[in-house]
């Protein structure tokens, strides 16, 4: 698959659209993990994407079967958290493999943490979800946010290492996001973009979102006061 350090110099057309930040609190089959407990993300918008993201986050949610239905982890994520989250991994990575390239380890890690200059996430043009059940979150043959080089890729979408439940579980999660449009970061089961890099090169499109480096940048976009 392509990983996002892949695209670091790719050239990949623009056409920023100014859309809001908008919250998934008040969405209909759309529950957000008010916990945080599995993210880095303080920001008072880690529930919040861009408008378009949202209206086919929810469109999507409308397609799943009777009992199901989407459990947001996370959504916007300022630029400079992107950062310190990349570098920190980095570091473990490291540690754990201090004979690693500086390429290798580079590459690895944008497996599951993307480097900043590509990152999803801080254009709000990115969500981490899962799926709920009669209000229970599922196992989807991973924990969210696992690391893939500590499962032996199991958190890959197309795993094979995982039980047919969990890969039934993953096309009920998946097949309504393709539908509205949505791209999956295939290394992350639970990562969905519309209008980042990622998706614009998957889909031979325009990227339509810039980064949102800081908190107050994202409180603008959202109009809220």
């Amino acid at each position: 698959m392509k990983l996002l350090s892949d695209l670091i110099d790719q050239p990949i057309d623009e056409d920023y659209a100014d859309e809001r930040l908008v919250s998934f609190r008040d969405a209909k089959r759309v529950t957000v993990d008010e916990s945080r407990a599995q993210i880095w993300n303080d920001s008072d918008y880690f529930c919040y994407v861009r408008e378009s993201l949202h209206e086919r986050v929810v469109k999507a949610s409308e397609m799943l079967p009777p009992g199901y239905s989407y459990l947001i982890k996370e959504g916007f994520r300022p630029g400079w958290i992107q950062e310190r989250s990349f570098q920190d991994s980095l570091e473990q990575y490291k540690k754990r493999r201090p004979n690693a390239s500086k390429e290798e380890a580079f590459r690895d890690v944008s497996k599951y943490v993307a480097p900043i200059e590509v990152a999803g996430h801080p254009t709000g043009g990115a969500v981490d979800l899962t799926l709920v059940k009669d209000g229970e979150e599922l196992f989807m043959g991973t924990r969210y946010n696992d690391d893939p080089n500590e499962t032996d890729n199991a958190t890959y979408t197309n795993a094979e290492n995982i039980s047919a439940e969990a890969k039934k579980l993953r096309e009920i999660l998946s097949q309504p996001l393709e539908a509205v449009g949505l791209v999956n970061y295939g290394s992350e089961w639970w990562h969905w973009s519309y209008g980042d890099t990622y998706w614009a090169f998957t889909k031979n499109d325009k990227i339509k979102f810039r980064p949102i480096l800081s908190e107050d940048g994202a409180r603008r976009q959202t109009n809220e006061k």
